[in-house]
């Protein structure tokens, strides 16, 4: 959470300074916080289901401190195109020592 309002404050103390207000009233305007509950369910607003259209099957991606909720056709899609464009990552693998 202070991670969020660092960010959030940075927005919203310099974004009119950099020119772009509409970027930060996009991106905090429907910005709600979203509990777990008992079971490690989370409830997700229809607003934001919808922005980001997700259907009723989603899959949640961990990315170390983060994860991403996406719907699971598009996580699919996503997926397969990496697998089937894999060789375009291996120089950028192989410099990093993971090839």
């Amino acid at each position: 959470m202070a991670e969020w309002e660092a960010l959030e404050t940075k927005l919203l103390t310099q974004g009119g300074e950099m020119g772009i207000s509409k970027f930060v009233h996009y991106a905090l305007g429907g910005v709600v916080e979203c509990v777990v509950d008992n079971q490690g369910r989370i409830r997700l607003p229809p607003e934001l289901r919808v922005e980001a259209n997700l259907s009723k099957d989603v899959v949640l991606t961990g990315m170390i401190d983060w994860f991403e909720i996406c719907d699971k056709e598009v996580a699919q899609a996503e997926i397969d195109s990496t697998r089937d464009n894999f060789e375009e990552y291996q120089a950028s693998l192989a410099r990093m020592g993971i090839l």
